[in-house]
C-alpha cells in the first residue's frame, strides 16, 4: 500500500500583509460609508422633524378646505421621507453589521396587530379590506425587539398595500412556541400584481425591484 504525500506549502509573508491590508480596507470603507450615512440621515432628520411639528400645529389651526387638503399632503410626504430616511440608515447599519437588536418585554399580540392597524387609512384609501388573524399560539409577554417585529411586518404590510389596486391584504401570524424561545411565522398574502417567477431571487438584492418600471410608477428603493 502506497503511503500518502504530505506537502507543506510555503507560507508567503507578502501575501497574507496583502490580505490582510485587503480585508482591513474594506472593514474601513464600511464604517466610513455607515458614519456618512448616518451623519447625513441625521442632520436631514433634524428640519425634517421640526416640519412634521410645525404642520401639524398649522393643521389646528382654523383653515380652508384647500389648505388642510394642502397641508395633509405636506404631512403625508415628510412622513415617507422620514422613514426612507430610517431605512436608509438601517440599511448602512446592517451593511456595517452594526445593526442594534434589543431584548425587552413587550407585547407580542399587541405589536403585531398595532402593525397592521398603522395601515388601515391607506387600505380604505384605496378601498382594500385589511384583515389580520393572530392565532391563538401566539403569546402575549415575549422578550426581544418589539420595534424590528413592527418595522418587518410594517414593511410587507406597505408593500402589499403598494401593488394591489383592488381586492385586499390579509395578514395571518403564528408561532411555533419552544421551552425559551418563540419562532414567529408571519405571512402576508394579497391580490395585487404578484412578481414573476424569474424575478422572485433577484428581489432580495438590496435596491433591486422586480420590474425596473414599478420604480417609476409605485416608488420605492427596492430596501
Amino acid at each position: 500500500m502506497s503511503e500518502p504525500i504530505r506537502t507543506r506549502m510555503p507560507v508567503n509573508p507578502c501575501a497574507e500583509a496583502a490580505l490582510r491590508q485587503a480585508r482591513h480596507a474594506v472593514l474601513e470603507a464600511a464604517r466610513a460609508k455607515a458614519e456618512f450615512v448616518a451623519n447625513v440621515s441625521h442632520e436631514v432628520r433634524t428640519p425634517m422633524t421640526a416640519i412634521l411639528g410645525m404642520t401639524d400645529l398649522a393643521l389646528e389651526t382654523e383653515l380652508t378646505a384647500e389648505q388642510r387638503e394642502y397641508l395633509r399632503a405636506v404631512r403625508t410626504a415628510a412622513d415617507e421621507l422620514l422613514a426612507l430616511l430610517e431605512d436608509l440608515l438601517d440599511f448602512s447599519a446592517l451593511d456595517a453589521c452594526r445593526l442594534a437588536v434589543q431584548r425587552v418585554p413587550f407585547s407580542l399580540r399587541e405589536s403585531a396587530g398595532e402593525s397592521v392597524r398603522t395601515h388601515e387609512p391607506r387600505a380604505r384609501e384605496k378601498d382594500l379590506a385589511l384583515t389580520c388573524e393572530i392565532a391563538p399560539s401566539v403569546p402575549d409577554a415575549v422578550v426581544g425587539d418589539p420595534r424590528r417585529l413592527r418595522q418587518v411586518i410594517e414593511k410587507l404590510v406597505d408593500n402589499a398595500i403598494k401593488f394591489t389596486s383592488q381586492g385586499g391584504v390579509a395578514v395571518r401570524v403564528d408561532a411555533e412556541v419552544a421551552a425559551d424561545e418563540v419562532l414567529l411565522h408571519c405571512s402576508v398574502a394579497d391580490t395585487g400584481i404578484g412578481i414573476p417567477r424569474e424575478q422572485q431571487e433577484t428581489i432580495f438584492e438590496p435596491f433591486v425591484q422586480g420590474d425596473g418600471s414599478a420604480s417609476r410608477r409605485y416608488g420605492g428603493t427596492g430596501l
